[in-house]
């Protein structure tokens, strides 16, 4: 056993490697360790050039090939699995988060994209109380630690969920979703963007943020007409504004998503619009 092997990965895990016999988490575990070790790297070819030495004596090139190609995904390629994972964890962190704000109470009237999981909406008074639950802090907590140092879009996204859930004015939230650029904004931040505009117009004195509000969720209903979150925050959005045409805007989004306690609570929206003034 070598020097590098003792203080790196164990010795019977490179071998594991180069024979092809790792399960996804020990593929992950060396993959990881040989994107940073040099003396590893080294390791695992010398291991395939003993390996290519046999197998040239008897079946020339066969043996050594799948050898070759797992050292060249996990050396050349890992970026791109280091990537695919990051998008793993962000993904679930977010449906963590949605999942502990569904059990208890979620941070805005409005609907983020991906939130299907429904609770109702935190009741927030200046002044006052307006920490979530400790799970909702909990699962925040982790998505904030999932996203440090990432300034990819999803990434921006995930922290500003985080911060909703955090901080009853989600006027930082909505600055830091903000920050993704006008050509990265696809329909699941500018619906997001709309929920958190709608949000903060009862915290900035702003008469043109329920305007922009209303501009993204538009645009995300362009990008994806039968969105059900954006279809909410559209009908949200109108009828904060006192527009008439938040009605038949709850009676659309009824039409993608007819049952269950979003329906439930588009359906007691549009009772109080229907209510003689």
């Amino acid at each position: 056993m070598t020097d590098a092997m003792t203080r790196h990965s164990d010795a019977d895990l490179l071998a594991a490697f180069v024979d092809g016999q790792l399960d996804h988490e020990q593929l992950r575990e060396v993959t990881t360790h040989l994107a940073s070790c040099e003396e590893c790297r080294l390791v695992i070819g010398e291991v395939g050039a003993f390996q290519r030495e046999e197998a040239t004596q008897r079946k020339p090139w066969r043996t050594w090939l799948p050898v070759a190609a797992a050292v060249l995904v996990a050396v050349v390629a890992y970026p791109f699995v280091r990537g695919g994972l990051r998008q793993h964890n962000l993904r679930n962190g977010v449906h963590a988060l949605f999942v502990a704000e569904g059990d208890t109470e979620r941070p805005i009237e409005g609907r983020f994209s991906g939130q299907d999981i429904h609770g109702p909406a935190r009741r927030v008074t200046r002044g006052g109380d307006n920490e979530g639950s400790l799970e909702i802090q909990a699962a925040a907590g982790d998505l904030l630690q999932i996203t440090d140092a990432d300034n990819s879009p999803a990434a921006i996204r995930a922290k500003a969920l985080a911060l909703a859930a955090l901080e009853a004015n989600p006027s930082k939230a909505l600055g830091i979703l903000r920050s993704i650029p006008d050509d990265k904004r696809d329909a699941v931040i500018l619906n997001d963007l709309a929920a958190l505009q709608c949000a903060a117009s009862t915290w900035i004195e702003d008469p043109t943020m329920l305007d922009n509000a209303l501009l993204a969720a538009e645009k995300a209903l362009v990008l994806q007409p039968n969105m059900p979150e954006a279809r909410f925050n559209y009908a949200l959005i109108l009828q904060k504004r006192g527009d008439r045409r938040a009605v038949d805007a709850w009676n659309n989004y009824l039409e993608v998503d007819p049952s269950g306690p979003w329906a439930q609570e588009a359906h007691a929206h549009l009772g109080s619009l229907k209510k003689p003034q």
